[in-house]
């Protein structure tokens, strides 16, 4: 995996079909980076090709952030609707559930036709990234 820095990874899978983020840490800084390279990315996105994203939000050392939490609401509004699909991988336990928690509950509405699912298993997640959408 490649390193956008000391704390946000990315790579792609799938000949480039599928782009991985794995962040380790909550700080301002790791924020910044992912919000700022993900938008990046999601707007320079192939119009020809579905949006297929993993977010591995794991580690131990992540949390819901008040600045997280504001950075995510605010990239989010910027980006313009897409047909997709974003893969969040959580950690089971408090930290996992209170940002599953935060995800329904503020981003349900935002872009509904990028569809999002939260999931425990890396395999699982990527199984239903590779799935081809209904018609």
């Amino acid at each position: 995996m490649a390193q956008a820095t000391m704390s946000v990874e990315m790579d792609w899978l799938d000949e480039q079909r599928i782009l991985v983020f794995r962040l380790h840490d909550a700080s301002n800084a790791t924020i910044d980076t992912w919000t700022s390279l993900a938008s990046k990315i999601y707007l320079a996105w192939p119009s020809d090709r579905p949006y297929r994203v993993l977010y591995d939000l794991r580690a131990p050392a992540l949390s819901l952030t008040p600045y997280a939490r504001q950075k995510i609401l605010i990239s989010a509004g910027f980006i313009p609707p897409r047909a997709g699909r974003v893969a969040i991988l959580l950690a089971q336990s408090l930290h996992g559930q209170l940002i599953e928690i935060f995800l329904r509950l503020e981003l349900q509405h935002v872009h509904p036709s990028l569809a999002r699912q939260v999931f425990h298993e890396p395999d699982v997640a990527l199984n239903w990234l590779r799935e081809r959408p209904a018609p």
